[in-house]
């Protein structure tokens, strides 16, 4: 048993001088170093540098201006009819994520895989086709 206190001592004993090692302070660095790691010292201080402009005259307003998109129900008509979508312009309803869109929609009762839309997004300017068929 104290063979193995002995031995257990002397293993440590090193650990005891590398954690005693770790108290020292750390050296300031040199001038030298600074200005490798940080750059040179600036030769004099920044200068600042303001002015004050005058106001516009008057302000452009179309820049301001704000228009809603336009619906262009014939583009719509156009695009629906190269798909064989048949039926009225309605506007799209229900949870449309904010978007603002119409759409031609097409239902076949008899045979729901017939189903079609044709839609347009204004907020988004995209054109979309879907159908019932899911095959």
């Amino acid at each position: 048993m104290l063979l193995i206190r002995n031995l257990v001592g002397l293993l440590l004993l090193p650990l005891v001088g590398v954690c005693a090692e770790r108290n020292k302070p750390i050296p300031h660095p040199t001038d030298y170093e600074l200005e490798r790691i940080v750059g040179n010292r600036p030769e004099s201080a920044v200068r600042v540098t303001s002015w004050r402009a005058p106001e516009p005259q008057q302000t452009n307003a179309c820049i301001y201006s704000v228009l809603l998109p336009q619906m262009d129900e014939a583009l719509l008509r156009r695009v629906a009819e190269k798909f064989g979508v048949n039926g009225e312009v309605e506007q799209i309803s229900g949870d449309t994520l904010g978007h603002i869109g119409y759409w031609i929609k097409e239902t076949n009762t008899a045979d729901l895989r017939r189903n079609q839309e044709v839609k347009f997004w204004l907020t988004m300017g995209s054109f979309s086709y879907g159908t019932g068929d899911d095959g």
